[in-house]
């Protein structure tokens, strides 16, 4: 290639947005590419990113390129910028083998060791990249790491999180023999329990038939996988083998499989405490986020510190999660109380929000760069804030928080707010010097009154 393919494969995922839901250039993509042999899922998934871009051989990304550019006419993606005119060449010229077509996945060598769970000792790097082509597995950002995020002008592309760099060291110690191989981790996706899928005892083979309903995730070795069809793209005969566990588990339950990768090939902590569908405090906020209607708060919380500040959002799902644990701690109480906390803080930032929306919105960069009032960490003081003023004040506490917020000093140059630690790591000490500031103001107020 002429440039660097991440250079390529970055600029793709640009378009593809663009296109992701114009059915006429997809199906001009699809059907140039199925005259080619290259089967419609493989270039469906390319487009609805169910198909990282590096899955697909160098070929077949200069065909996708190609047959995209001819339609679209977009000027960042002319072939002839990125691939040679033997690769241009070869590409027109290539044609998908009968061997390299395959309807299902068949595994050799598979013992069952337990209800839902298999594992097969050894398959080739052949099959794996047969398989791959076929689009006959997913990547699925729920069971995987969180996808990664890009500011591209006004717009906020997402791109599947797979690593170009440690792809290529994992494929060159395969090639030289130096990689040590560790299993791969499937799902078969478990939606109805219908899924398509039958193991033989016997003769040690696991049958797969992925379709519209059966899903094959990958949830752990994306990088591995792809470190695989490098090395057959490169050596066709390699001997090399590597085993894979597969499941038949809900996204929930594949879940706890990241949380207990993610100690090997680490995770944002984030993802994975987001993720975590066992804490009530966490399922609080993603419901506060998700909700749509009479919401301040909808769409503005973020998964971490990088998407908190290219996307303007208010506060991450971790620091409103901690901070409703070291309020209300949820985690023993009935679920008509977690409803109750949601529909009380919303009502809290709609009032907090609504008082200085500008601040929020549309003056929020400078508002953050002069003052606290929209810093991170002081959502857990409004949380605080507003917990108490109910204890306190009951119906007339929405007409306290505004006098309480028209008298607090936000600038920073008030070092009033260092010192409680609002700049600090969000722990347990630091809420409680937050507590206490808050609390002291509550009840000095109330005995005035």
């Amino acid at each position: 290639m002429k440039q660097d393919r991440q250079i390529l494969e970055e600029i793709l995922n640009l378009v593809i947005e663009d296109y992701s839901n114009d059915n006429k250039v997809m199906e001009h993509v699809i059907v140039k590419l199925l005259e080619k042999g290259v089967p419609r899922g493989l270039t469906t998934g390319l487009f609805t990113k169910a198909t990282p871009l590096v899955y697909a051989s160098e070929t077949e990304l200069c065909l996708f390129t190609k047959y995209l550019f001819g339609y679209t006419h977009r000027p960042e993606i002319n072939p002839d910028e990125y691939f040679t005119e033997i690769e241009l060449s070869f590409a027109e010229s290539y044609q998908k083998s009968e061997k390299e077509k395959v309807k299902y996945i068949l595994l050799h060598n598979v013992d069952q060791i337990g209800d839902s769970q298999f594992v097969c000792s050894a398959e080739s790097y052949q099959n794996i990249n047969i398989y791959t082509g076929n689009a006959k597995f997913n990547y699925n950002p729920n069971t995987q790491r969180q996808l990664l995020r890009k500011r591209s002008g006004s717009r906020i592309v997402e791109s599947i999180n797979i690593d170009p760099k440690k792809v290529l060291e994992i494929a060159k110690s395969m090639l030289d023999g130096s990689f040590c191989p560790n299993a791969i981790i499937w799902n078969i996706r478990k939606i109805n329990g219908q899924e398509k899928y039958k193991y033989d005892s016997k003769a040690r083979t696991l049958l797969i038939e992925p379709d519209i309903f059966t899903k094959v995730d990958i949830v752990d070795g994306a990088n591995r996988t792809c470190g695989m069809l490098k090395t057959v793209e490169t050596k066709k005969d390699i001997d090399r083998i590597t085993s894979i566990y597969i499941h038949h588990i809900t996204e929930e339950r594949a879940n706890d499989i990241i949380r207990q990768e993610s100690k090997g090939a680490q995770i944002e902590t984030e993802w994975i405490d987001f993720k975590n569908t066992a804490n009530p405090n966490m399922e609080v906020v993603k419901s506060i986020n998700s909700r749509q209607r009479a919401n301040e708060m909808f769409n503005r919380i973020a998964l971490n510190e990088k998407e908190l500040k290219i996307e303007n959002k208010l506060v991450t799902f971790d620091t409103l999660s901690k901070s409703i644990e070291f309020v209300y701690n949820l985690e023993k109480e009935p679920v008509i109380r977690t409803s109750q906390v949601e529909n009380d803080i919303v009502e809290l930032f709609n009032n907090i929000i609504g008082l200085y929306y500008p601040k929020f919105n549309s003056e929020l960069l400078d508002t953050r760069e002069k003052t606290y009032i929209a810093h991170e960490n002081m959502f857990m003081g409004y949380v605080i804030l507003g917990n108490l003023l109910r204890q306190y004040y009951r119906d007339d506490w929405k007409s306290e928080l505004a006098k309480v917020l028209d008298s607090l000093d936000f600038s920073k140059t008030n070092k009033t707010w260092k010192k409680i630690g609002i700049e600090n790591r969000i722990n347990l000490p630091t809420f409680k010097k937050i507590y206490e500031y808050f609390k002291e103001i509550v009840t000095q107020k109330e005995a005035i009154s």
